[in-house]
């Protein structure tokens, strides 16, 4: 068991971020104010004055926040940062649009006074840090990426409850056409050179089923994605990410187990064993002094056959949602699948392991597709914020061999006044 202590400055109306506001910062400050102050909120400044660095899935988290809270929070404001390059940042990966389409607000309505003196300031495209800002070529191609790839983009959702095929196939057509669009030459041409892996599998298993996992959460109005890349000496990696404000997975698993008794699709399918090492992890709110301790409880081993009922916990049910053959549509009424899924590649050179061993076109596969992926064939991570958890899969450490597992599965718990709204799905890839 290991224990980790983090302060933040936050006031019943104010909240002050970090010069470095990963996602897991923005996460914990949300937790801590929301459990000792959110009942009296009346207004808020949120004050990135001082962020020198900011994750787009912090934003992208930021969203889903204010986006709940607006109507329970009379006034909501943002003081944005005093670093040009971050302002240049927002812009770049069109952020005052991607928060009006969630709220319906003008940026220049949601930030303080102060700031909009900064509005305008670039007088020309030149003026913006990431304008013109190479990456593997003097062509042009991040330039290109940026404009294409990386800014935040927001599909609509016509489709709620599986009874209107004609609003049903709509979103489907959204999710084909989203990882049709990481299959043009630009982006090939960037995931051949660096990814860790046959750029084939990427559209049909990551971001096909990132999207069409999104769009099947019962009550989602929308879906908003966006990218990043660091490349540096230090730093060589991909993130990608999509958020729905649907219901979260775990309420919708739970209702499924509710009204038909099981969420396996397929028991043949759910008996092929894939084993998880599960940490759980707690959190510990310390009000009195704004503080935050964080207790990483023993681990694990937990198969793929895992026994699905009623009395399931939530962290379990979290878990089960991963493996192969569960799924909230267990008649599988609604399923699809990318049509190039299976024949990525003309030949068995590339060929995944994990076709041999799953039907992966069956249903209550998809996640699990996703996951293996991402984790055993590009070498990443993936991560799911939703409900009171946040759930972390990735391949065991050299030191982790002894734990003899498929994956490595941490769980955080937060507490129950911070609910995240929707789901968030994060992969992030190394690059060579």
């Amino acid at each position: 068991m290991s224990k980790k202590v983090i302060n933040f400055n936050i006031k019943s109306e104010y909240i002050s971020f970090p010069s470095s506001c990963e996602v897991n910062v923005i996460d914990n400050i949300f937790n801590l104010y929301f459990k000792k102050f959110y009942k009296d909120t009346k207004s808020l400044t949120l004050d990135f004055s001082n962020t020198t660095f900011i994750e787009m899935i912090s934003l992208m988290h930021l969203n889903s926040i204010i986006s709940y809270n607006i109507t329970k929070i009379p006034e909501i404001n943002i003081e944005l940062p005093k670093k040009k390059e971050v302002r240049d940042f927002l812009r770049s990966w069109e952020y005052p649009k991607a928060i009006k389409e969630v709220t319906g607000l003008n940026f220049s309505d949601l930030v303080t006074e102060k700031s909009l003196a900064y509005f305008g300031e670039n007088e020309t495209k030149k003026d913006n840090k990431y304008s013109g800002y190479l990456f593997f070529n003097d062509s042009g191609d991040l330039d290109r990426l940026l404009n294409n790839y990386f800014p935040f983009l927001t599909f609509f959702i016509n489709y709620q409850n599986n009874t209107n095929e004609e609003e049903y196939e709509f979103n489907v057509q959204l999710a084909l056409e989203e990882a049709d669009r990481w299959k043009k030459n630009l982006m090939v041409s960037f995931l051949q050179e660096y990814l860790n892996g046959p750029e084939n599998y990427f559209s049909s298993r990551i971001v096909f089923e990132a999207m069409f996992n999104a769009i099947r959460h019962p009550n989602a109005k929308l879906i908003q994605t966006s990218s990043y890349m660091q490349y540096n000496d230090t730093s060589k990696y991909f993130t990608l990410s999509w958020w729905d404000n649907g219901n979260s997975i775990i309420k919708t698993l739970q209702t499924t187990l509710e009204n038909e008794g099981t969420i396996v699709n397929d028991k043949e399918i759910y008996n092929k064993l894939i084993s998880y090492y599960l940490i759980n992890e707690t959190i510990n709110i310390n009000k009195q002094n704004t503080e935050i301790s964080f207790v990483e409880n023993t681990g694990e081993k937990i198969l793929s056959n895992l026994n699905i009922n009623e009395s399931i916990s939530d962290e379990n049910l979290l878990l089960a949602a991963i493996m192969p053959g569960v799924s909230c549509d267990t008649k599988g009424i609604g399923h699809k699948t990318h049509p190039k899924l299976g024949n990525e590649y003309d030949n068995s050179q590339n060929k995944s392991t994990f076709d041999e061993n799953f039907p992966i076109k069956a249903p209550g596969m998809g996640l699990s597709l996703l996951i293996n992926t991402v984790v055993k064939i590009y070498k990443g991570s993936v991560a799911i914020r939703t409900n009171n958890y946040f759930m972390n899969i990735r391949n065991p450490k050299k030191t982790e061999t002894d734990k003899e597992v498929d994956y490595i599965v941490k769980i955080r718990k937060y507490d129950n006044t911070y609910e995240f709204p929707g789901n968030m799905l994060t992969v992030r890839l190394p690059l060579t």
